[in-house]
């Protein structure tokens, strides 16, 4: 190709260079989470520099990939934080389940230093006291319900669910089969 002109001067460069297919494809990289940052980052740059010759698309696809990335990152960071719908109610009753199993087994724990099991959970100490406290849990759930039967053999223990009241349908009992039940003192009457 002959790059001067018949006087012997060069030819002007064409103002209108395609960059060609694969910038293109880098910028469409940025599309993928995370990753796509630092990508589009260098897509943006890429296009400010090359802007005479549809750079500024390569860099708008680019700022579109980072855009994606933060709304995405941004949105999981948001719910993690602040969870709401199924993921918290579930997060919740997992929660409240663990407790519920720790408290068992410190009433159980309760009985074998003392020969009888606690009127109050607050009996049980202070580390007790501390899991007792579910009210900053989303979703709705209520109380620790503990109750001594007038016997003082078993007992109930559960998280009342968004009612507020206990031995309802909403509760959420401990996960503990029938035949454990028969070993140590906790009933349920669901």
């Amino acid at each position: 190709m002959n790059t001067t002109q018949d006087s012997g001067t060069p030819s002007p460069a064409r103002p209108n260079q395609s960059l060609g297919w694969f910038p293109y494809v880098v910028s469409i990289l940025s599309f993928i989470p995370l990753l796509g940052v630092p990508i589009g980052l260098v897509c943006v740059v890429f296009g400010v520099i090359k802007r005479k010759s549809n750079g500024l698309v390569v860099s708008g696809i680019g700022l579109a990939g980072i855009v994606l990335s933060v709304v995405l990152y941004g949105n999981l960071a948001l719910q993690l934080k602040h969870p709401t719908g199924d993921y918290a109610q579930l997060q919740t009753e997992l929660l409240a389940d663990r407790v519920l199993l720790d408290m068992v087994k410190a009433v159980e724990f309760y009985k074998l230093e003392n020969s009888h099991y606690p009127n109050q959970l607050e009996e049980l100490g202070d580390d007790v006291k501390a899991q007792i406290s579910l009210q900053g849990m989303s979703s709705g759930l209520g109380e620790i319900f503990y109750e001594l039967t007038p016997e003082g053999d078993t007992y109930y223990l559960l998280v009342t669910g968004p009612d507020g009241k206990p031995f309802t349908n909403d509760d959420i009992h401990p996960n503990i089969s029938s035949q454990e039940m028969q070993k140590i003192g906790y009933r349920s009457k669901i």
